[in-house]
């Protein structure tokens, strides 16, 4: 009621911005086909005789220390419903006009003790009260006072049916025995479900009746036996034909190893949906990504869900200037279990090095059964001191360790690309900047560039950085055929819509001949390039583009590479990498912005680039190193998203089709 897309804080609201919002999950394709609306917490949000509104009993000195959120909240409301406009109506018929079941939820109790959540029964029955505001279902009077206010708002809203939400909190009882106390809300519910059925029969419908089991504030997994101790029987409710659902999820936080197989082969025939929270703990980083959206429904699916219960997934927007957009592209997956297993998957992710103040620009490669992972680290992304270059060794698992660093005294060493050269040999090539001004201050100016090359055997011991025979030009990353590197470089002090492109070839990493210079089209806006082959010869390069739009090139031809067809990415792919998989398929990797800076993966193929992963990250982000080992893509990268630039590796299942 304060917030709509775009938000940087509360604002007001009408009735158009919550028609709108129910727009942004019934567009084309969305998998979502009901809406629960939540209309109370101890409190109604609505005009009520049967309880107390929101806000209603704060004095004026408590509603100058509300929040800002909680005044717009007041406010908006109360400018609606002096013009007979009923924002909780609003949105059901929105939702039914879409073609979505709408249902009501209920909050069966409330503990966040603020006081516009006070209430005149809580005023009134200190006998009857929990902490933080909840109500001790023990009393008979509390019992019958929440079935009113279940029955005014049924009786209030055309909707669809109502969800008793038992996990919103799960506290209902001061004492008593187990079965007395799961007795006594059994009763409740039944109560509630011969009312729904009167209702409809008034109606000529029947509605719903659904129900969210409570769970033990994440101290131990949901189950059948712990809602029984708190005081609920979900089992009961579903055999005695009370609930036509039952939602299992955690309380607040996201649990991705939900035991509803446990409760499935309990409810009979009841359907039980498998709750998804929005966040993994309090903090905006914590978050749910669309990849932790995907990985909780598919573990959710694999335990016998019958549906996906999303909860609050719209409350990033509730973080001020940090407010981002929920991922709304997971409404068009998660829903679908066989689309969820054609998508990647991260099974494993580790920050693998922060140790400098900036570290970054990595790549990857397995070399004699081990892996390598080449860095620069500096104070920051530019320029600052000049960069070193670290390469870490790693056994494949939690330990990776030092090997070396290349250094370059006056020299800011960066970009280091590691491959494997004729006979063996070990070559990392990395750009090489000098800076006018004393290292260290941001402010340095860039004079020249020159790219590097060092070798080693075994990657530890590598040689004096040593300069290439391209003079003028960046020559990013080196790609080898039969004993020959090809690779592209980039003009580097000519205007970003003025750089060109030179192919270069070499036969020993230092001396260069040039191929081509080929010429992307002038939208493009060309550097940074990495070229790959196919099995028959031919090239395939995805270059970066620096225009606005940020959308990389796709430029491919055939020995002897003179000749170019270009097409459009349609997508970001800064600091470019791309491999091919035994299957044949392409994956690319690079910088793009769904929702800010993110490290991306995706698909390439001659008509453009297909996103299809968000790696955790964000801020100073990119250049991922690939490699594909042991039926998992292996990606290095580095991001700020966590504070400080580091390095990260992931290991990501791609699935084969």
């Amino acid at each position: 009621m304060t917030l709509k897309k775009g938000s940087r804080g509360p604002e007001a609201i009408g009735p158009e911005d919550l028609q709108a919002l129910i727009a942004e999950i019934a567009f084309p394709g969305s998998q979502v086909d009901t809406l629960l609306v939540c209309v109370n917490a101890q409190v109604l949000y609505y005009p009520t005789k049967a309880g107390t509104m929101r806000g209603a009993l704060s004095t004026p000195e408590e509603r100058e220390r509300w929040p800002e959120g909680e005044k717009r909240r007041f406010a908006n409301l109360q400018a609606m419903f002096e013009r007979s406009i009923d924002p909780y109506a609003v949105i059901l018929a929105e939702a039914k006009r879409r073609g979505l079941e709408a249902l009501l939820t209920f909050r069966m109790n409330d503990a966040h003790g603020n006081d516009f959540l006070r209430t005149a029964f809580w005023r009134d029955h200190p006998g009857a009260r929990l902490p933080g505001g909840a109500l001790d279902f023990g009393s008979a009077e509390v019992r019958d006072y929440v079935f009113r206010l279940i029955a005014e708002a049924v009786g209030r809203y055309d909707a669809d049916g109502i969800e008793l939400d038992f996990q919103r909190f799960p506290t209902f009882f001061k004492g008593g025995e187990a079965e007395e106390r799961a007795a006594a809300t059994s009763a409740l519910v039944e109560r509630a479900r011969r009312m729904l059925d009167a209702e409809g029969a008034r109606r000529g419908q029947r509605l719903v009746l659904a129900a969210r089991a409570p769970s033990d504030y994440g101290k131990s997994p949901p189950s059948p036996e712990k809602a029984r101790e708190i005081g609920c029987d979900p089992i009961l409710w579903a055999r005695r034909g009370w609930i036509d659902f039952l939602t299992v999820s955690e309380f607040l936080f996201e649990r991705y190893d939900l035991p509803l197989r446990l409760w499935k082969e309990r409810l009979g025939n009841v359907p039980i949906y498998g709750g998804i929270e929005c966040a993994e703990g309090p903090k905006l980083e914590q978050c749910l990504t669309p990849e932790k959206y995907r990985r909780a429904a598919r573990h959710l699916w694999g335990d016998g869900a019958n549906g996906i219960y999303l909860f609050n997934f719209f409350t990033t927007r509730e973080s001020g200037k940090d407010a981002f957009e929920p991922p709304f592209e997971v409404l068009r997956e998660l829903g679908d279990p066989a689309a969820l297993a054609r998508r990647p998957e991260i099974v494993e992710l580790q920050k693998i090095w922060d140790q400098a103040p900036h570290n970054a620009f990595t790549d990857l490669l397995r070399f004699r059964d081990a892996w390598l992972c080449a860095f620069r680290e500096g104070s920051g992304h530019i320029p600052g001191t000049d960069g070193t270059i670290r390469i870490l060794r790693g056994d494949g698992g939690e330990r990776w360790e030092s090997a070396s660093s290349v250094v370059e005294k006056g020299i800011d060493l960066r970009d280091p690309k590691l491959s494997v050269a004729p006979e063996g040999r070990l070559m990392l090539l990395m750009g090489g900047s000098t800076y006018a001004g004393e290292e260290g201050p941001l402010e340095r100016r860039f004079v020249k560039a020159r790219t590097r090359v060092s070798f080693s055997t075994d990657g530890q011991s590598w040689s004096a950085p040593e300069a290439v025979s391209v003079e003028g030009e960046w020559l990013w990353r080196i790609t080898w055929r039969e004993g020959i590197g090809y690779g592209f470089g980039y003009t580097f002090l000519a205007p970003a819509e003025k750089v060109e492109l030179t192919l270069w070839r070499t036969r020993d990493g230092l001396q260069y001949e040039k191929v081509a210079s080929p010429r992307p089209p002038p939208e493009c806006w060309p550097d940074e390039t990495t070229i790959r082959f196919l099995p028959d010869g031919a090239m395939v390069a995805l270059v970066r583009g620096e225009q606005k739009n940020h959308r990389a090139t796709i430029g491919r031809s055939r020995p002897p590479y003179g000749e170019w067809r270009w097409a459009d990415g349609g997508h970001a792919a800064q600091g470019p990498n791309f491999i091919a998989l035994p299957s044949g398929r392409w994956i690319y990797g690079g910088r793009d912005y769904p929702d800010g800076a993110r490290t991306v993966l995706g698909e390439l193929s001659p008509v453009g680039l297909d996103p299809l992963l968000v790696l955790p990250s964000g801020g100073d982000t990119s250049y991922p190193g690939l490699a594909w080992h042991g039926g998992l893509l292996w990606i290095s990268y580095y991001s700020s998203h966590e504070g400080k630039a580091a390095v990260y590796l992931a290991k990501v299942k791609w699935p084969a089709e």
